[in-house]
């Protein structure tokens, strides 16, 4: 079977989408394909594979599934949410989109359509879940409605996420996996963060990831202010925390890559 996709990414956090919320699903595991398709050199190559589906009820616009490299279903990902809003803020003409995750329905608004897309996703409201010490490091647990695990160090580099994330990723206190972040400060308003996504591995960016990287210096009295810039690997991302509602927002660019047809 011949399947339409397109490919884009937010800050190098690249997935692979098809979209069939005003057409037929065809019965393909989509795990397999994400694995096949995923693989870098081999395949596509991306962060995995979303699908854009057909909403629950008429006050959405779509729902979405995500596809980890390995196969794995995610609950969410605010890239993928970033992007899926200016690709469905495009084809309808408008500039809010709701769509369903397994995480709940997120509200995405463009902000800047020229000379590149910006859009912003209300990403809910961030859990402090505990403080663990897993294989001798300290970091706070946030549930973003999928599970991360974020080591603040003032001294770095980030890089050092290549040696603690696959060592954490499936650590015995994470029983379904969990994200692993390894955040380095650089004043109250601002952070740089290293990326280690459950099923993916390292990772230019991730948008539940920059969320809960954000609340938990929060949590930690590390940063202050309303807006938090966070550096990744692939570009920046602003969080905006409501320190009211306890509401976070993630905001930044988008990029559509290319489109084509695959083999099912």
């Amino acid at each position: 079977m011949r399947l339409p996709f397109f490919k884009m990414h937010a800050q190098g956090n690249d997935y692979i989408y098809f979209d069939f919320h005003d057409r037929e699903i065809p019965d393909i595991s989509f795990r397999e394909l994400s694995q096949r398709l995923s693989t870098r050199r081999f395949g596509i190559g991306a962060d995995g594979v979303v699908l854009i589906l057909p909403p629950s009820n008429d006050e959405h616009d779509a729902r979405m599934r995500i596809f980890n490299a390995d196969g794995g279903e995610a609950e969410l990902c605010g890239s993928a949410l970033r992007c899926i809003t200016a690709y469905l803020a495009g084809k309808k003409g408008r500039d809010s989109i709701l769509i369903e995750t397994l995480a709940g329905f997120k509200k995405g608004t463009v902000l800047q359509r020229e000379p590149y897309w910006i859009t912003q996703v209300k990403m809910g409201k961030p859990s402090l879940v505990a403080e663990r010490k897993v294989q001798g490091l300290v970091g706070l647990e946030i549930d973003m409605g999928n599970p991360h695990f974020v080591i603040y160090d003032d001294k770095g580099p980030i890089t050092d996420i290549m040696r603690i994330g696959p060592m954490l990723e499936k650590d015995g206190q994470f029983p379904g996996g969990v994200n692993v972040h390894y955040v380095v400060p650089e004043n109250p308003t601002t952070i740089h963060m290293g990326i280690w996504e459950r099923g993916s591995g390292p990772t230019l960016a991730c948008g539940t990831g920059a969320c809960a990287a954000a609340y938990a210096g929060i949590r930690l009295g590390i940063l202050t202010g309303a807006v938090i810039d966070v550096h990744q690997p692939g570009g920046i991302t602003r969080v905006h925390f409501d320190a009211e509602t306890q509401d976070v927002r993630l905001s930044g660019e988008v990029t559509f890559v290319f489109d084509g047809f695959v083999e099912s």
